[in-house]
């Protein structure tokens, strides 16, 4: 009997954040990979839970088309969110190797010999 191989860590773990609602036009975004809510009913909770992911987990945000979304104030939020998403997340590794850094820095210089 052949067992299927099972999905590698990566593929388990990467999720999109930010999606453009297929059947509606209405930008969404998601805290959990599952529940998905429109894109004006973010706060800064659920941009604190999206950071988090990013930081967690492998997320990836894809190309998306704003010139779709219909409503200027959904256009606006969406593209601000979606750029600084891109960019923090084509930077992880350089955030967490600053982090990184930083404790360092504080276990060498608060260590007890």
């Amino acid at each position: 009997m052949r067992l299927v191989s099972p999905l590698t860590q990566k593929e388990v773990l990467t999720m999109k954040l930010l999606r453009i609602n297929e059947t509606t036009d209405i930008p969404q975004f998601t805290t959990n990979g599952n529940d998905w809510r429109n894109i004006d009913e973010i706060n800064k909770n659920d941009i604190s839970d999206m950071l988090n992911l990013c930081i967690k987990e492998d997320v990836s945000l894809e190309n998306i088309d704003c010139s779709q979304i219909k409503n200027p104030a959904q256009k606006i939020i969406f593209t601000n969110i979606y750029n600084k998403f891109k960019e923090f997340i084509d930077d992880k590794v350089n955030f967490k190797d600053q982090i990184e850094g930083l404790y360092k820095e504080a276990m060498e210089k608060y260590r007890v010999d």
